[in-house]
């Protein structure tokens, strides 16, 4: 399926990110122009957390990978909601679903899952089929299903939510350390993410990578695995 829309960025458009190793986690806006980070505000802890989305409503929803719990975090203030355990060992990325729910990858036992917003529990759908290693997971509308990258293998798949079968779409021509990656509801990219943390546009149509711009993190040593696009406008990130 060609999903490609051809229209370039658009001013005033972003993504948000959480800073992999910092003190504290920070967590950042992403112009999609040119790739800078702007600091929106620091979390009150060192844990790491390699992969976030927003749902439907706005909420910012975080899996935490040290303590194993998904969150929620207000992007105005970063203060933290625990929500639950999600009882699954590697969670490298989750992504909105249609309604209120998420979707997520288990990368230890190659498992595509659903999770709860209510109590954050991870539950099978069903296994990828390959072997994934870092990776990253998004929903696109135009394809009514998800999008992933594989870091082992550095190509873009598409999910099947139904089964969680893992299908081959495209080889990539960028070596992925660590994986953000997320389809933009407002120009129908995907927009995707690694070390050095720079912003990177993936073609859907042949694999092309080109990189959009660095994000000049305040620390030079963090790497990206998590990127995150709102469904609604959130005010008080697009005024900072």
């Amino acid at each position: 399926m060609d999903t490609d829309t051809e229209m370039g960025p658009v001013e005033g458009l972003w993504l948000i990110m959480l800073e992999d190793t910092s003190s504290p986690t920070r967590l950042y806006k992403i112009d999609l122009l040119d790739g800078h980070a702007t600091l929106l505000c620091s979390l009150n802890t060192t844990d790491e957390y390699n992969t976030s989305t927003f749902g439907r409503d706005g909420t910012l929803y975080a899996a935490n990978a040290v303590t194993k719990n998904l969150e929620a975090i207000d992007p105005c203030t970063c203060a933290r909601t625990v929500i639950g355990p999600t009882n699954v060992a590697a969670l490298p990325g989750i992504t909105t679903d249609q309604a209120l729910g998420l979707y997520g990858l288990e990368t230890t036992v190659d498992q595509f899952m659903v999770i709860s917003t209510v109590n954050g529990n991870a539950s099978a759908v069903g296994p990828l089929g390959i072997n994934w290693g870092t990776g990253g997971l998004t929903w696109s509308d135009d394809l009514k299903d998800t999008f992933a990258i594989n870091g082992t293998d550095d190509r873009l798949y598409t999910i099947n939510h139904l089964t969680g079968k893992a299908t081959f779409l495209v080889q990539t021509d960028y070596n992925f350390g660590s994986v953000g990656i997320e389809w933009h509801p407002k120009t129908h990219e995907i927009f995707a993410c690694s070390n050095p943390a720079e912003l990177l546009r993936v073609e859907q149509k042949d694999g092309t990578v080109t990189v959009v711009g660095p994000m000049n993190l305040e620390n030079k040593q963090a790497h990206c695995d998590n990127l995150a696009a709102p469904w609604v406008p959130v005010a008080c990130v697009e005024d900072k």
